[in-house]
This record gives C-alpha cells, sequence and structure tokens, in this order.
C-alpha cells in the first residue's frame, strides 16, 4: 500500500484540503479517527508546496539552476585554487629579490665619507677627566653591621 495517493478531481470524504479548502489535486498523507470514522488528512499541491518552500525545498527546475552555479563558482575556485602555489612562489622570489637588492646597495655605500653625526653633535667622549673627592650633594651612608632582615640590629 502507498504512503501517499493523489487525487487530481474528488477524493474520498471530506473531498478537501485541511487547510485551504482546495477540492482539486489533493494528496492524501495519512488517516485521523474521527467519532468512529476512519477520514484521509488530504494537502492540495499548492499548500505542499508552500511547506516544501518553507521546509527548504525547491523546485527541480531551479535546484538544477543553482546545482550548475555552484558548479562554475566551483570549478573557478578549484583554478585559484590551483594557481595559489604558483604565485607564492613568484611573491617569494620577488620578495628576496627584493631585499636582496636593498642589501647590496647598502652593502655598496661607503660610509667612512659620510660622518653620522656633525662635529658639534657628538656624544661626550671623555675628554674632560673627572676631579678627584666626594659629591658635595653625596651623603655618607652607615657602615653595615648585620644582615639585612635581622631586627636585633636595627634600632
Amino acid at each position: 500500500m502507498p504512503h501517499f495517493r493523489f487525487y487530481s478531481k474528488g477524493a474520498p470524504f471530506p473531498g478537501t484540503c485541511v487547510f485551504s479548502g482546495d477540492n482539486k489535486d489533493l494528496w492524501e498523507i495519512g488517516s485521523l479517527t474521527f467519532q468512529g470514522q476512519v477520514l484521509p488528512v488530504l494537502l492540495s499541491d499548492r499548500v505542499l508546496q508552500e511547506l516544501a518552500t518553507s521546509a527548504g525545498f525547491v523546485e527541480k527546475r531551479k535546484y538544477d539552476e543553482l546545482k550548475s552555479e555552484m558548479a562554475e563558482k566551483f570549478a573557478k575556485q578549484e583554478a585559484q585554487i590551483l594557481v595559489a602555489p604558483n604565485l607564492i612562489k613568484e611573491f617569494l622570489n620577488d620578495v628576496n629579490s627584493i631585499i636582496g637588492n636593498f642589501v647590496t646597495s647598502l652593502a655598496s655605500v661607503d660610509i667612512s665619507d659620510k660622518p653620522v653625526q656633525p662635529e658639534g653633535d657628538q656624544a661626550d667622549s671623555g675628554s674632560i677627566a673627572a676631579k678627584p673627592g666626594s659629591s658635595p650633594k653625596g651623603g655618607k651612608g652607615k657602615k653595615q653591621t648585620s644582615e639585612p632582615g635581622d631586627e636585633s640590629s636595627e634600632q
């Protein structure tokens, strides 16, 4: 016995869709027992299409369109993925070339003729000798008699 039956015109009592009241193109999807009688549950084609669309289903024609669009997108992405390793190699070669040219240009610069700082801006070279003695602002520290943290020597 099939699970579903289709009636193009006229169906067993009550003979109408339980949602829309349509009486043509009905699908029997099951049955209910009501007051001792077994009654078919009927849904119209229109209601089933609305239900299928709400559930995320689409018509075959629309599905085929979407499927071909996705196949085209996948083919383009696959082509890009296949080319990616070569692009990465080219990029790395370009980066290595740029770094090599930069290092070579730095190595060829003669820096002995060009001082880094002008004469007046040079740092203290230590040519002035420090005077012996103590600093006038410096204090004299106390001589420590015991280990730090020993409470017996603190006053």
